[in-house]
């Protein structure tokens, strides 16, 4: 079995693979460190663990407590110049995000053709990969709730979250809204027609995150929604690292 951790932002994400599929997976926040003692204290023995931690050195050292339990040295993903068949072209590769990285290469795994790979919590990434797993580069945006807090914090619209989609919003709370929606949607469209275009065929859109569900209904493209698209790459590479 390998147990695949994913640090993000807000929430640590795992789950446990064997045979080709995953027997169990949860999440929890970061102050609810508790839930994930609880899960991996009666959790089998993980034959390998892979991290990808983006959450910083005290989320690192978090769980790397409650992992002490088991004998088995974790495997903490950074990016590469080239794995699994995905060709990294950040100017420098190892400062490419550990998740971003591993929904490269899982997106390369599951899909053909050209694909953006969108992952939509805290922060929206958008990034492009070719048919032949070059990665071009990409877009970090603020993510829906980050972009409504910069216009409502302070203000009496502190409750934007209320507000529903419009294509015309006519009260303020749905203009906030839609607002965060469209700038969204727009950065991974515009991405997604320039790779299409580069490539001379339609891209594929891969989506992935907490806020998936708030885009893709107003997304224009082929959408394939991914629960765990970060673990489905960290489970490739730990397979390409035995």
């Amino acid at each position: 079995m390998i147990l695949a951790i994913d640090a993000g932002n807000s929430r640590i994400k795992w789950g446990c693979y064997r045979d080709g599929e995953w027997v169990s997976t949860g999440a929890a926040s970061h102050d609810e460190f508790s839930l994930l003692a609880n899960a991996w204290s009666v959790m089998a023995m993980p034959e390998r663990i892979v991290i990808s931690n983006v959450a910083g050195d005290q989320a690192r050292r978090d769980i790397s407590g409650l992992l002490a339990r088991f004998p088995t040295q974790p495997q903490w993903v950074t990016a590469e110049r080239e794995r699994c068949g995905v060709k990294n072209g950040y100017s420098d590769p190892t400062k490419l995000g550990s998740d971003r990285w591993a929904g490269l290469v899982a997106a390369h795994r599951l899909q053909r053709g050209p694909v953006v790979i969108v992952n939509a919590g805290t922060a929206l990434t958008v990034d492009a990969l070719t048919a032949n797993g070059e990665f071009l580069g990409g877009l970090i945006v603020p993510g829906i709730k980050l972009m409504m807090r910069a216009l409502t914090t302070g203000t009496a619209h502190a409750h934007a979250l209320q507000g529903e989609y419009a294509r015309f919003p006519v009260n303020t709370l749905d203009a906030i809204y839609s607002g965060a929606i469209n700038a969204a949607v727009g950065s991974i469209e515009r991405i997604a027609a320039v790779l299409s275009a580069c490539a001379g065929s339609t891209a594929t859109l891969v989506i992935s995150g907490g806020a998936a569900k708030l885009l893709v209904p107003h997304l224009g493209v082929r959408v394939v929604e991914i629960e765990h698209l970060v673990l489905e790459g960290l489970i490739a590479l730990a397979e390409a690292t035995k």
